[in-house]
């Protein structure tokens, strides 16, 4: 260091607390810049073709961001709920997240898929079909999956299942 800064800052010893004060600033700023990015909107576009080998089902599908340590994120406003007559459906929807939590950059998503295409229709199935990660860096992305859903997962109460409307007279 040039002696006469050396002399400068022995006169002012609050500058060498200032320029620590000025790096600890910029990687505040710097973090605070990462983290902002990561909870930026990311849209997420839906389509479920569902098959069953019977010719009318009910179904119910929900979509999840699986967290690590805290209860899984709800993707879509409204759930996908109707009656398929044609022993098939196509069925869209639309989410929108604001980033996975800290440091994490991928969407782990899955499908709830609750159904009675089942030789019993007034039992319930439920399934839960994981999808490929998708990146919080992209600003959104499209999940495509076609399934058979007879007689696929486990059995469940009816009642069990929050706010389901299932028609059974088929």
């Amino acid at each position: 260091m040039h002696p006469y800064f050396q002399r400068f800052e022995s006169i002012f010893p609050e500058i060498r607390k200032f320029k620590m004060c000025k790096i600890t600033a910029a990687l505040f700023f710097a973090f605070i810049q990462i983290s902002i990015c990561q909870y930026q909107r990311d849209f997420i576009v839906f389509t479920a073709h569902l098959i069953c080998d019977f010719s009318q089902f009910s179904y119910r599908i929900q979509y999840f961001e699986e967290d690590l340590f805290f209860h899984p994120d709800n993707m879509t406003r409204f759930d996908n709920i109707g009656l398929a007559k044609q022993g098939q459906v196509i069925a869209n929807n639309f989410g929108v997240m604001y980033g996975d939590g800290f440091m994490d950059k991928n969407y782990e998503i899955y499908a709830l898929i609750t159904h009675n295409c089942t030789k019993n229709q007034k039992k319930m199935r439920q399934y839960k079909h994981d999808l490929e990660t998708c990146s919080t860096e992209k600003s959104g992305c499209r999940k495509k999956f076609k399934l058979n859903i007879t007689e696929l997962g486990d059995e469940v109460n009816p009642e069990s299942i929050e706010n389901v409307r299932i028609v059974y007279d088929l």
